[in-house]
């Protein structure tokens, strides 16, 4: 019997029905609510946030929750949430223009100068001196200047307030580094009040926001007197102080601590689950905590991450460590899996972004021998992630077009090849640069054909948009390869909205044209994503995976050697963190799981 005024955990393995419970226990809880108000569900990404909606839309269709009372449960990723607290109260937190989500290319661009700035007499004392030579200069082939720039794009902010032993491996290395940390947290504040923001540093300002307006915060618990938590055991101390804050009616969270995979950077399942208790049994504003524990399987009646439940892939070769061709062969070995099953849903999951961009531009792109004989065909393919999306992708595309859109020559350049380079899954090989001295048939095709697309864009951005899309449509058949149509479709819906401004675009300063880019890559992304079923092959990480199921999984290169130079983790099951990812991947699967892996590297297996 669910009642108002009580907090639940509900606890459940993957596939047990805990987004389905979330939603009926929230349209459930908002029939004694007055017309206005809501429930609030929050989740990690917007891959989940999409997932979750989809599922809301199967109900209302079958009849399993009212629509009037569902349409008024707000679905959205913890991000979205604070982004939305920022943008709507920006005058109260003294933050003069609108704020903008930087692209994080622009971000790196600003931090990179920032760190260059510092005087050198001054470096010693600001900077942690492992990040410095004996000459006060950054020593930046270890890697660690990128970790400083990754720091000062945003999550100084968090280290600095929360401390950095709270945010895992990630803040592992700023310890006990006060002086950068004040330094960081007050060059990114300075960012912000000018309206330059990224998503890391959000959550701080949506932080000072409720602590220091008790009106807003009245007005926030008033509208949302329900709150539901999805993956509550990978919520970090951050996320949690905020939950406390809002401090809603009713709480439920649901939790799978066989799904913990965000450690690295701060979850702490057990301890959050014990602080959640302690708050809900102290706070005096619960009348009781109530746990639920789901165990019917709904996706899969197997475990899906059983040893004997696997089917394991072994890429025959004479030479285990030899990386390069177990890679190439790898690729080939997800091709055939996927011709196998046409019909089916599959989800490729990647242990990295690397990964996961190896394989999706392998599908893509047509295999050619060193004979030039072709023996594989493009798959039709989406890559689904965070900054490695289609949306960021093509957000920063137009971006980059904008900056030059009135210097034809620079724009010509850049259409010609880095853009070629950005839409069309080819080896550079194939695809040389080209320039106004270029002297074979091809290079000198393109070069011509980009001068004609420039002075479109010039002439008129929003035709100018649809016509680089037609074009790159005729180069996928020429190239016999597969372009990412979301980024296509992207650009497309951009210039049509761009075309109807009319004339009023043209008195648009460059910061408003960005905005209104912003906005219908924003619109096109949300419609998107309701017909996201219709991509029958996906790409991605096990991170991004949370929440979606697929017919057929396939995790490629599970083994105890790395995949490549680049990434830091190794697929080895028996360490817990390790295993938890895995065990989270094989349950995105409804019938089965195909594991990759080079003949004489297997992966070891946990214990059953």
């Amino acid at each position: 019997m669910l009642e108002a005024g009580s907090t639940y955990i509900v606890r459940g393995e993957a596939g047990t029905g805990k987004t389905f419970t979330g939603i009926l226990c929230g349209e459930k809880l908002l029939q004694s609510k007055k017309p206005w108000q809501g429930a609030l569900y929050l989740t990690y990404s917007k891959l989940a946030k999409w997932q979750i909606d989809n599922t809301r839309s199967k109900l209302e269709k079958e009849g399993s929750i009212e629509v009037n009372k569902s349409k008024h449960m707000c679905i959205q990723n913890f991000h979205s949430l604070w982004w939305d607290m920022i943008c709507q109260n920006h005058a109260f937190l003294g933050i003069s223009d609108e704020p903008y989500l930087s692209l994080q290319q622009e971000l790196k661009q600003i931090a990179d100068q920032n760190l260059e700035d510092i005087p050198i007499d001054d470096r010693k004392n600001i900077i942690p001196s492992f990040f410095l030579n004996n000459n006060y200069q950054y020593n930046k082939q270890t890697g660690h200047f990128n970790k400083l720039s990754q720091c000062l794009q945003g999550e100084a902010l968090l280290y600095a307030k929360w401390g950095c032993e709270n945010f895992g491996k990630r803040a592992e290395i700023f310890k006990g580094e006060d002086q950068f940390l004040v330094w960081a947290k007050n060059n990114i504040m300075e960012r912000n009040l000018k309206g330059i923001f990224s998503h890391a540093e959000t959550i701080y300002w949506a932080n000072q926001l409720i602590q220091k307006h008790p009106n807003i915060l009245n007005l926030f618990k008033a509208k949302y007197p329900i709150l539901i938590i999805d993956e509550f055991q990978d919520t970090d101390i951050a996320q949690w102080e905020m939950v406390k804050l809002l401090a809603p009616e009713t709480v439920i969270v649901m939790a799978d601590m066989k799904q913990t995979i965000h450690r690295w950077r701060g979850a702490s399942p057990q301890e959050r689950l014990e602080e959640f208790k302690k708050y809900s049994a102290n706070s005096g504003g619960f009348s009781e905590i109530i746990e639920y524990e789901l165990v019917n399987k709904h996706r899969s009646l197997k475990v899906m991450s059983d040893n004997s439940n696997i089917d394991r892939a072994i890429i025959s070769s004479d030479e285990p460590q030899n990386i390069s061709m177990s890679k190439i062969r790898a690729r080939w070995k997800c091709k055939n899996i996927l011709k196998n099953f046409k019909d089916e849903f599959v989800g490729i999951l990647c242990i990295s972004n690397s990964l996961a961009n190896d394989i999706t531009n392998s599908l893509r792109q047509t295999q050619v021998n060193r004979k030039g004989d072709v023996f594989g065909y493009p798959m039709r393919c989406m890559r689904l992630g965070a900054d490695n999306s289609p949306f960021e992708i093509a957000r920063f595309l137009l971006h980059k077009i904008l900056s030059i859109a009135n210097e034809i020559d620079l724009l010509q350049s850049y259409v010609a090849n880095e853009l070629m380079w950005n839409v069309l899954p080819l080896p550079k090989s194939q695809l040389p640069k080209c320039g106004p001295r270029s002297r074979n048939t091809e290079p000198i095709k393109r070069w011509n054909d980009s001068e004609v697309l420039s002075k479109n864009i010039c002439d008129n951005f929003g035709s100018g948009l649809l016509s680089l899309t037609a074009y790159f449509i005729k180069l996928e058949s020429l190239y016999n390869c597969c372009c990412d149509r979301a980024i296509l479709k992207c650009l497309d819906h951009v210039g049509k909205g761009v075309r109807k401004k009319g004339k009023t675009w043209d008195k648009f300063s460059i910061h408003e044209k960005k905005k209104v880019i912003d906005s219908l890559v924003m619109q096109y992304e949300n419609s998107s994503a309701i017909h996201s079923n219709k991509f029958k092959k996906s790409v991605m990480t096990v991170h991004q995976s949370k929440g979606r199921e697929y017919d057929v999984v396939v995790i490629p290169w599970f083994s105890t050697s790395k995949w490549g130079n680049k990434d830091s983790l190794v697929w080895d099951t028996s360490d817990t963190e390790i295993a938890n990812i895995f065990h989270t991947a094989c349950t995105r699967a409804k019938d089965k799981v195909i594991v990759i892996e080079p003949q004489g590297l297997e992966a070891k297996w946990p214990p059953n």
